[in-house]
């Protein structure tokens, strides 16, 4: 799979921040869910335990697929959840809370929580 322009932006700017690489607790927002897949490669968090992510809420009609790139199993194979052991989500089609859950390596993972998830199937 070839990298879009928007892949290898968020890599560069991830992997000229050294210190993002020893963070061990991270939230943030974020617009689309691809981006995640991006943020949890291996390599780019690979201390990171806890994570809460919240998705810009849009309107729950709306097109189920808010994403860069085709979140699929190969994609979330390649990242590296091994030591995460929170895991919370917010704002998330239904669709993809699926997708991550079913295809993340969570071995660690204690407490999982999702939030507003929406049912795109309605």
């Amino acid at each position: 799979m070839s990298a879009s322009p928007n892949e290898k932006n968020l890599h560069i700017a991830i992997g000229t921040r050294p210190l993002l690489r020893n963070t061990v607790r991270l939230s943030l927002s974020l617009e689309y869910c691809s981006d995640l897949v991006l943020l949890l490669q291996s390599g780019v968090l690979p201390l990171l335990q806890q994570l809460n992510v919240i998705f810009k809420s849009g309107n729950a009609h709306s097109d189920p697929r808010p994403v860069r790139f085709k979140v699929v199993e190969s994609n979330l194979l390649t990242t590296d959840t091994n030591r995460l052991r929170t895991l919370s989500l917010r704002n998330l089609h239904m669709v993809y809370a699926i997708r991550f859950i079913r295809f993340l390596r969570l071995t660690q993972l204690q407490t999982l929580r999702l939030i507003n998830v929406l049912d795109s199937s309605k």
